[in-house]
């Protein structure tokens, strides 16, 4: 391969590269706006236009609790009090085996991050020790599956009716949605305030674990007034959505550059083969 060819293969790839770190940074900077907006919006609260109450403005709207300053309108509560059933994975073990049709996800740790299930973290197990595992832990929409030990404090919401199973390190968290709306308690687990308090609660040393016991009395800030969960959600929701189509544009120019390095470096495509490459340009 000709040395200006090589050259302008290495500028393309270069060029991929910044594209791609370009929307790395741009996708962490949304992440740290949203992970701000969500300590507000769940210390705050927000009013009936949808704006956040100003504790400085109106110290009439605010009183104490255990976990500080709160709107009027909110409580403490515990897991316990707003979910109607709470347990952890399977303590079985459960050997992994290659996918098939009847094959069953079964969930590790490193699958719960950022709010979502990484399916494709997955590993799988038959459909024989799904059934016997999976009893008493049967997949329901709504539920919130959190990590417990290791890599703890990060919640996901089980949005769409699938089988799976998951390993004892996650805990299964059906909420009550007649007392709180399952996004918002996700949202609550993902808040700083909820990660602060989960560092508090975690024991041991090498591997620390949220006991099912801290997680019954773990608390919870709780507009009592649904409606008012709902617009934290809802403006959450708008945020979130961000992030997902920037992470489908950065996947998608991943998708890009390892499609041109295959074409690329094998001599599939030659660089004069691309649309605006000339010789003189790259040499």
């Amino acid at each position: 391969m000709p040395l200006p060819e090589q050259r302008a293969i290495a500028a393309i790839l270069d060029s991929a590269d910044a594209d791609i770190q370009a929307a790395d940074a741009l996708i962490g900077k949304l992440r740290r706006e949203r992970d701000g907006l969500l300590h507000d919006l769940l210390t705050r609260g927000v009013d009936e236009s949808g704006a956040l109450r100003d504790p400085d403005a109106h110290p009439e709207q605010f009183k104490d609790s255990e976990l500080g300053r709160i709107p009027v309108g909110w409580k403490v509560v515990t897991l316990k009090n707003v979910c109607s059933y709470i347990t952890d994975g399977t303590h079985e073990g459960a050997t992994p085996i290659e996918q098939t049709s009847d094959s069953v996800p079964f969930l590790y740790v490193s699958c719960i991050r950022d709010g979502k299930i990484y399916w494709d973290k997955a590993a799988y197990i038959s459909r024989e020790i799904y059934n016997r595992i999976s009893v008493g832990r049967e997949p329901h929409i709504n539920t919130i599956l959190y990590t417990v030990v290791g890599s703890y404090g990060h919640a996901a919401l089980v949005d769409n009716l699938v089988e799976f199973s998951f390993q004892r390190h996650i805990a299964y968290l059906l909420p009550d949605e007649t007392k709180i709306a399952p996004r918002f308690l996700m949202a609550w687990l993902n808040s700083p305030t909820a990660r602060q308090r989960a560092d508090k609660i975690a024991i041991g040393n090498a591997q620390k674990t949220i006991t099912l016991g801290g997680l019954f009395a773990f608390p919870v800030l709780l507009p009592t007034d649904k409606s008012e969960q709902q617009l934290v959600v809802d403006v959450l929701s708008v945020h979130n959505d961000r992030i997902d189509l920037e992470e489908s544009r950065r996947d998608k120019l991943r998708a890009i550059k390892a499609g041109l390095m295959d074409d690329l470096l094998t001599g599939r495509v030659r660089v004069h083969d691309l649309e605006g490459w000339t010789h003189d340009s790259q040499a």
